[in-house]
């Protein structure tokens, strides 16, 4: 855990679903990491020590596992238009 709080892992190429979900995040004290790809989510993996992640398409998931080896529980939501 990041000494600022915890640390959350967005993965979205969405720029309004970062923006929604940065401003519901980090009123709550969490420190927000945003990716837009998944080699983006990899190098944010490597550098720092995230706590939790969002990802907003399930096949990032499993190619987040196949690139770094970390299996992460992934909660799956929808948000509609």
């Amino acid at each position: 855990m990041s000494p600022l709080g915890p640390r959350i892992l967005l993965v979205d190429d969405d720029p309004r679903t970062q923006e929604l979900l940065a401003d519901l995040i980090q009123g709550e004290g969490w420190v927000f990491d945003v990716a837009d790809t998944v080699e983006e989510a990899k190098a944010l993996l490597h550098t720092n020590d995230e706590d939790f992640m969002i990802l907003v398409v399930e096949a990032a998931a499993n190619r987040i596992k196949d690139l770094t080896g970390r299996d992460f529980g992934v909660m799956g939501f929808s948000m509609g238009a």
